[in-house]
């Protein structure tokens, strides 16, 4: 027992003569230049490890944002589309198949999107993406009804729906993702 107390003790002793020895060395003229060295190596080290980092989370953002820019695009293409339709028929016109032919596409590329997004979330949105994708199967099964003058307002009342719902899951996203309103 006593030799344990004994090397506790010489142990300690040194300890202490060590770290006094460091402080009289930091005290010194010389010491500022090497502390200065220790911490230039010690950010040239740890510097790529914390950019890295911020250009990863930097890259994930934009992506996100830029797939919340696309949805709201095809959101807003395709109302553009179903207002054209709407005024045609409206106007006794048929619904022109080439305005018709291109919601469809616009359906096909939200529908892809909506996939993306759903990826982007991972199952953590249960509510407000089911009900968008609710929508766009509504917009689509209205557009392959009759577009006469009641089946074009019926088709533009599901339009109106599934924008309300596109900007409930564009908020749900950055909200997710800890995006602000004005990024």
């Amino acid at each position: 027992m006593n030799e344990l107390l004994a090397s506790i003790n010489w142990l300690s002793r040194h300890t202490w003569r060590a770290l006094r020895s460091f402080v009289r060395m930091l005290l010194q003229t010389e010491s500022p230049l090497i502390v200065t060295i220790a911490l230039t190596l010690s950010a040239a080290w740890f510097s790529p490890m914390v950019t890295e980092r911020f250009e990863r989370q930097k890259m994930q953002s934009e992506y996100v944002l830029s797939n919340l820019r696309e949805l709201n695009a095809l959101i807003a293409d395709l109302y553009v589309k179903v207002t054209d339709i709407n005024y045609a028929v409206a106007n006794g016109k048929r619904a022109p198949k080439a305005d018709i032919d291109g919601a469809r596409g616009t359906i096909a590329k939200l529908n892809w999107k909506l996939i993306e997004t759903q990826a982007i979330l991972g199952g953590r949105d249960t509510k407000t993406l089911p009900e968008f994708q609710k929508s766009v199967r509504g917009v689509s099964q209205a557009l392959d009804g009759r577009l006469d003058l009641a089946g074009c307002q019926q088709l533009l009342k599901k339009v109106n729906a599934m924008a309300f719902d596109g900007a409930l899951v564009i908020q749900s996203v950055g909200r997710h993702v800890s995006l602000s309103a004005d990024a």
